[in-house]
């Protein structure tokens, strides 16, 4: 009955591992069937994945051309053949390579040949759930409560990044568990094991910059840390010492030199396909670099708000064990500070919060700790701060899977969105405190929101805090620590109140021309679209769009046209068209003869999830009409 205390050991870490199958899954489901595609970079990934799997090369021109001849992965067949321009790749002296790393694709290959984008969806939602073993196995050895270890795992992993980033194809979480793997080992690196796991340690540490090169810095960092640390270790000789270093070591220099020999023959670039201009170091920079802490839908913060207690947790895992937690430090900062310097903020068109994805996964170790520790001297507050962590990770992952407005829009509200929303109709998560909380999406007006700098206050409070406590030990209940602790509450909470309160943000018109909008009919002219019966047209529809998301308030939509016909005569007729409101009667349009003329009407929205709100324009068969663009407007008092 030796193996009856190891099974019931392993019951707890296997409950939260179905916790996490039935959310994700879920999930995922609920997104197969409300129709969410493909997106951003994954096609591409698909690509390079199936080019291994079917055609056994790296080589890009027969995977993309079979791809857009099959009609896989972009929603349709694509008649132009591969090149540069509809491809992600770059033609090189050897032919067509695309400038996704082929880690992914490597991994991912026999799910796509078992079962397709599906299997290989699945097959990541299961690589997430590894992402969770390693934070049991690391609570481990700092946390001796079993109870306490699975309470705070849940809370700290039963929610994003996981929830839901692991169903998406690219590379950032798989990134997260190999760093959790190096970052594990490091952490026991004085328990001897047998040179072949620290050999499979070394290539999983190696792998990361097949995955993406920007993850070279982080692998080069857990090497060395682990090489270090394993040579002194073994201290009896110092060949031995060396040399069961180099078992960590060599794997690592070979797989990073398997990229840099591919970037030089595909690339002929040992970094690869960046450019000049790939990356910003300036204010774009550092605005991506703080919104990918604290940005109220991109910051790791507010996507997990447990994660706060991290803040606390980074100054008590330095003063525990000083050297890991340097490393820790280097490896997260390894993860978010390049993300932060590509021109692409916030990865572009990929889920929110993206780019943080790994570094959140590594930061998880700092929020375990913060918890352990004060289960141990608070066991009350730790209870309400998972309570409070769960409840508001349940509720995301509610919303994201069973909203009905979110699932029908979803597809386009997770993403960043272009042209760059008001605030109003930013924030995913947490409207209508919007005015409230960290917004650094926009470098026009971050530097000038002033809950940026309250809530940037919090996060170094939280720090400082952290390492005072880590120093000094856990406050002993005197007198004066309620007080000095309610005045740090109160100067906070009315910062952050006053700079809500005053906050302002500029909200522009947004003006599409007409080659913006969804052109049903009509033919185009230098400054719009045209509908006659001269040009072939018949009564109807001859616009509607744009695709933009909105949400509850009051918004002025006004049209531009013309129309050659006299003033007296009606030439057709225009409509807001809100998706969960009643659309106003359509208004008449009237000849111009000639002249540019703006219509315009104000919508109230109460849709608590933004959803779109298009404008309709109808030719009704009489004289011309010339659709030439449309404005929104926020009304004023919003």
């Amino acid at each position: 009955m030796i193996w009856l205390p190891r099974f019931r050991a392993a019951m707890i870490p296997a409950g939260i591992l179905l916790l996490y199958m039935v959310a994700a899954f879920s999930t995922l489901y609920s997104w197969q069937n409300a129709g969410f595609t493909l997106t951003g970079d994954e096609p591409h990934y698909l690509v390079i994945a199936r080019g291994i799997i079917v055609d056994h090369t790296l080589e890009q021109t027969v995977p993309y051309r079979e791809a857009f001849e099959q009609g896989l992965f972009f929603g349709g067949t694509i008649a132009e053949p591969p090149s540069p321009a509809n491809t992600h790749a770059y033609l090189g002296p050897h032919g067509l390579f695309n400038i996704h790393n082929f880690g992914l694709p490597l991994l991912i290959a026999v799910p796509y040949a078992l079962q397709g984008v599906l299997g290989v969806k699945v097959f990541l939602v299961l690589v997430g759930g590894l992402a969770l073993v390693l934070m049991w196995k690391i609570s481990g050895v700092f946390i001796p409560s079993t109870t306490v270890r699975a309470v705070s795992v849940g809370a700290a992993g039963l929610g994003m990044p996981l929830l839901p980033g692991a169903n998406q194809i690219f590379p950032d979480i798989t990134a997260g568990v190999l760093c959790l793997v190096g970052l594990y080992w490091l952490l026991t690196v004085r328990h001897s094991r047998p040179v072949w796991r620290e050999v499979v340690m070394g290539v999983a540490v190696g792998y990361l910059p097949l995955l993406q090169i920007k993850f070279a810095l982080p692998a080069v960092i857990l090497a060395a840390a682990l090489a270090v640390a394993i040579a002194q270790r073994d201290a009896p000789t110092r060949a031995r010492r060396w040399g069961r270093a180099a078992v960590i070591v060599v794997p690592v220099g070979v797989l990073l030199g398997t990229v840099f020999a591919l970037n030089l023959y595909a690339f002929s670039n040992l970094t690869g396909p960046y450019e000049p201009g790939a990356f910003d170091v300036g204010p774009a920079a550092l605005m991506s670099f703080v919104g990918l802490l604290i940005d109220q839908n991109q910051g790791l913060l507010f996507q997990n708000p447990i994660a706060f207690a991290g803040l606390v947790g980074i100054g008590l895992l330095f003063a525990w064990r000083r050297g890991f937690a340097f490393v820790w430090a280097l490896v997260f900062l390894a993860l978010i500070v390049p993300n932060a310097l590509l021109a692409n903020e916030y990865g572009g068109y990929s889920l929110n919060g993206r780019f943080q994805y790994a570094g959140a996964l590594v930061f998880g170790i700092a929020t375990l700790f913060a918890l352990g520790r004060l289960a141990e001297r608070r066991r009350v507050l730790w209870m309400i701060v998972c309570t409070v962590g769960v409840g508001l990770s349940a509720a995301f992952w509610a919303v994201l899977t069973f909203s009905p407005t979110f699932l029908e829009y979803g597809g386009r509200l997770l993403y960043r969105q272009d042209p760059l929303p008001w605030l109003l109709n930013y924030s995913v998560f947490f409207f209508p405190l919007q005015n409230a909380l960290p917004a650094l999406y926009d470098e026009a007006w971050a530097s000038t929101f002033w809950p940026n700098y309250a809530w940037a206050a919090v996060v170094l409070v939280l720090l400082v805090f952290g390492f005072a406590v880590g120093v000094g030990g856990f406050p002993r209940r005197t007198v004066g620590m309620p007080v000095l602790a309610g005045l740090t509450v109160t100067v906070l909470a009315g910062a952050l109140i006053v700079a809500g309160l005053t906050a302002v943000t500029p909200t522009p018109p947004r003006h599409y021309a007409a080659s913006e909008l969804i052109v049903l009919q009509g033919t185009p002219v230098p400054e719009g679209v045209s509908a006659s019966a001269a040009t072939g047209q018949t009564a109807g529809p001859v616009t509607e769009g744009p695709i933009t998301l909105l949400r509850q308030g009051s918004y002025t939509l006004s049209l531009t046209y013309s129309s050659s016909a006299p003033t007296s005569v009606v030439v057709g007729s225009w409509q807001p068209d809100p998706a969960h409101a009643t659309a106003p009667p359509e208004r008449a349009l009237t000849g111009t003869a000639g002249a540019e003329v703006t219509v315009s009407q104000t919508v109230e929205l109460a849709n608590i999830v933004p959803a779109t709100l298009q404008l309709r324009t109808i030719w009704n068969g009489t004289g011309q009409l010339t659709v030439l663009g449309a404005t929104y407007s926020l009304s004023a008092g919003r």
